[in-house]
């Protein structure tokens, strides 16, 4: 047996009236939640649905999840495109404002090409003589 195999615990769960035993690393008390969404997405759907046997219920609600993962997904992608076009955008702003200053020297944070990514580098402001006086 691998230490993988070794550092499941066997949790028992209910969906439809059915004992499952389920073998995972997460805890009891997430397996528990997530078998309690899940069972609640397949009574909703069944109670809508009362001429459906237990498999189209199982497979309807399966299609249901992954359309719910799925603009998840895509709700992340967006936020995280955001989020990146709004640091460029203030990186900028910092290097324009930052350029404005005399005698100083402005290393800034640009984006890893083809990629969700930004490469920061410190910010280094190295004064000159002439600003002690």
């Amino acid at each position: 047996m691998s230490n993988q195999t070794n550092n499941k615990k066997r949790i028992e769960v209910s969906l439809l009236g059915q004992r499952f035993t389920v073998r995972s690393e997460k805890t009891e008390e997430y397996i528990q939640a997530v078998a309690k969404y899940v069972s609640g997405q397949l009574e909703s759907l069944s109670k809508q649905t009362r001429s459906i046997s237990t498999n189209q219920v199982a497979l309807l609600t399966s299609l249901n999840l992954a359309d719910q993962l799925m603009q998840k997904e895509e709700e992340l992608h967006r936020l995280k495109t955001e989020l990146k076009e709004r640091t460029q955008a203030a990186l900028k702003e910092v290097d324009d404002a930052l350029s404005l200053l005399p005698h100083h020297h402005v290393e800034v944070a640009h984006p890893i090409p083809n990629s969700n990514d930004l490469q920061i580098e410190t910010l280094h402001i190295s004064p000159s003589k002439n600003d002690f006086n």
